[in-house]
């Protein structure tokens, strides 16, 4: 299915074609909200009115390169022309578009063309602060965040102490290069190989046949999200009362009917005391079956009703024949080290509470929290695979698409929420972006209006979860008088020893979640009036990041901070910042919202970037309506380090088209495909 989307990405010229050259268009549009009206109040938006610009986002346009320096030959990329003076002081940089001609002073402009258009271009050498001002330009802290992902960039930057022209085209060089790591990355993750661990004792045989009958709809939805099934397996495993082989392990295969087959032939009884030989099946899952080496998405799912023999490590029953674990047990660390070297996800399915112990023990080794889906009827597997599938094919890509060489912080997850009066307070400041008025903000990389305060938290010491750049913490945001607001914390796996460029992570991650956020009230507000209004509403969680001081030291702590989701629910991601689309029939509505939504961002900001990477859970509002709350998105934009290392620019667009079909929500709306 990848490689038919891709052909017809491909095959149509259309989406180049409509985007091949500059035009600037001297209009004054206003969006079709009415002024003041309820539903306007009710989003929080301001009047919408600006400049219709439409530029040419492909390159290959017909401007002429003129320029010596860090900066020559520009424009061609764009349809403009494009010259800087060789890095000096006050010299005048100028950019022609079309009819429009721009002049600065500032070190900015240089920046900005060589950020939107490409290539790199001159900067002025002035130093960055490390307190967050009032205003800053976004297109600073993307240059810097960049720089901060690569350890040698990062440490001229601090010899230098300042922001260099061959600084900006080493970063303009190495995201060429890592955008064509993070496509071949994204490919290479959509091809899953699936297994399934499962006891095979008498009390399991529901869950044994629903594995049969329903192993060819979990393919067929995996399929129809764009994945690809490179083979499926299956080892199934009884306890030592059955004798020394009571293992049925059929390797990875592509033959549906041979697997369904071969699990129907399988007996299920067997098993004398409460355990199970749990860790010889999970030992034979990770070690005889024949994981792909080249890659791609690698996934262990595991149902099973009891624990290993090991009292009390692993429950605390009477009944085990061999309360200190069977003498040929095989050694955790072992397994997943393993597992871990051939990066295997690993879930399990619960039937039961038998089996939570065992997971708390698990975790340490298998180094993050171990989501465990509700399995205990045998109708929810489909939805609980496909669930693992899409956030393991996320993980999967961000592993093996993350150019960063920097060294990693040490943790220790912790699932419990801690006792928050044995927990001591920390004071900082919170910083956060106002939404952008304007497309043309967002266009222009115009400076998002800051508003940074003090405030009063306590964070965990240790994460609850992992994902695959950040670590999340339980916390609380203290408020006057004695009000507390229970809040997540985010902050990135990687270390950066400069707190200046350790910011503009968090900066260009705020920046990320604030566009979406104001795109999210214009998608509602205008589906909100058509005949196709949904009972469902999108909202992105508003993100702050939060400056610690040390107590103790100079040094200094930066986090992502939102608001803890009021409602306990799955986190369910419809779709990638490539072509996956969840195929989950009970959430229909859902994912054609999520992909309505990012078909409109794209013709919204007049195809200049879209929203993607729709992940969130399912709430209701204050009134009790039902939503959706997103967190974490990514947006693709052609400028070559806007928005981070998720945005896989023209790449990521034309793959959501190659397969996206328009849904009643995007015909209510006039979208058009590209």
């Amino acid at each position: 299915m990848l490689e038919k989307s891709w052909s017809a990405s491909h095959s149509s010229s259309s989406f180049r074609e409509t985007r091949a050259f500059a035009r600037v268009e001297h209009q004054t549009c206003t969006n079709s909200l009415d002024r003041n009206t309820p539903r306007q109040k009710e989003y929080g938006m301001s009047d919408f009115t600006r400049t219709r610009e439409t530029k040419d986002l492909r390159g290959g346009g017909k401007g002429k390169g003129k320029g010596k320096g860090a900066s020559g030959g520009g424009g061609g990329g764009r349809g403009g022309r494009g010259s800087a003076a060789e890095l000096g002081g006050g010299e005048k940089f100028t950019y022609e578009s079309g009819s429009r001609t721009k002049k600065s002073d500032g070190a900015d402009d240089s920046l900005m063309v060589a950020m939107k258009d490409g290539f790199a271009a001159g900067a002025a050498e002035d130093t960055v602060s490390t307190m967050p001002k009032k205003k800053e330009t976004g297109l600073r802290y993307s240059a810097l965040a960049a720089i901060a992902e690569d350890p040698g960039l990062a440490s001229e930057y601090a010899s230098e102490g300042k922001l260099t022209s061959t600084m900006v085209s080493s970063v303009a060089r190495k995201s060429a290069k890592n955008l064509r790591s993070a496509v071949k990355a994204m490919v290479q993750a959509q091809e899953v190989s699936l297994a399934f661990l499962l006891d095979t004792t008498g009390s399991m045989s529901g869950h044994m046949a629903a594995v049969k009958d329903q192993i060819g709809s979990i393919v067929k939805q995996i399929q129809a999200s764009s994945c690809t099934i490179k083979g499926v397996a299956f080892v199934g495993y009884k306890d030592w009362c059955d004798g020394i082989d009571h293992f049925e392990t059929l390797d990875f295969s592509t033959d549906i009917r041979k697997f369904s087959s071969f699990v129907g032939r399988i007996r299920a009884d067997g098993g004398g005391d409460y355990p199970e030989d749990v860790l010889g099946g999970l030992n034979r899952a990770v070690s005889t079956l024949s994981w792909p080496r080249d890659g791609g998405t690698k996934i262990v799912f595991h149902i099973g009703d009891a624990p290993p023999h090991g009292n009390p490590k692993y429950h605390n029953s009477g009944s085990d024949d061999y309360p200190r674990g069977h003498p040929s047990d095989p050694d955790l660390q072992s397994i997943f080290t393993r597992m871990k070297s051939l990066q295997i996800m690993y879930y399990f399915g619960r039937v039961n509470d038998s089996c939570d112990k065992m997971l708390k023990v698990f975790e340490p080794y298998y180094g993050s929290s171990i989501e465990a889906f509700d399995t205990s009827n045998t109708g929810d597997i489909t939805a609980s695979v496909t669930a693992a599938v899409s956030t393991s094919v996320a993980v999967t890509s961000a592993l093996v698409g993350s150019s960063s060489s920097a060294p990693e912080r040490k943790y220790v997850m912790n699932k419990v929420v801690p006792i928050w009066s044995r927990i001591s307070e920390e004071s900082g400041t919170q910083c956060s972006f106002g939404l952008p008025e304007s497309i043309k903000e967002i266009q222009d990389f115009s400076k998002l209006e800051t508003t940074t305060k003090s405030m009063k938290c306590k964070i965990a010491p240790n994460p609850f979860d992992k994902g695959a750049n950040r670590l999340a913490y339980y916390g609380q945001l203290l408020r006057p008088n004695d009000k507390v607001e229970d809040v997540v914390l985010k902050e990135f796996i990687t270390l950066v020893p400069d707190a200046s460029l350790d910011r503009m992570r968090y900066m260009v991650d705020m920046e990320v979640q604030t566009v979406a956020s104001k795109l999210a009230f214009e998608f509602s507000a205008r589906l909100s009036r058509t005949t196709k209004a949904p009972n469902i509403r999108i909202k992105f969680l508003m993100a702050k990041i939060v400056r610690i001081a040390s107590a103790t030291d100079d040094s200094v702590r930066f986090m992502m901070m939102e608001q803890k989701y009021r409602t306990e629910g799955p986190m369910v991601k419809y779709t990638n910042n490539w072509n996956f689309v969840l195929a989950d029939p009970h959430k229909q509505d859902q994912i054609d919202l999520a992909t309505a939504f990012s078909h409109f961002t794209f013709q919204h900001t007049e195809e200049y970037c879209m929203v993607c990477d729709i992940q969130g859970i399912d709430a209701v509002n204050s009134q009790g309506k039902p939503m959706v709350l997103l967190t974490d998105p990514a947006i693709h934009c052609p400028s070559v380090t806007r928005f981070g290392k998720t945005n896989l620019q023209e790449k990521g667009i034309e793959a959501f088209f190659g397969t996206h079909v328009c849904n009643k929500y995007c015909r209510a709306l006039g979208l058009k495909a590209p």
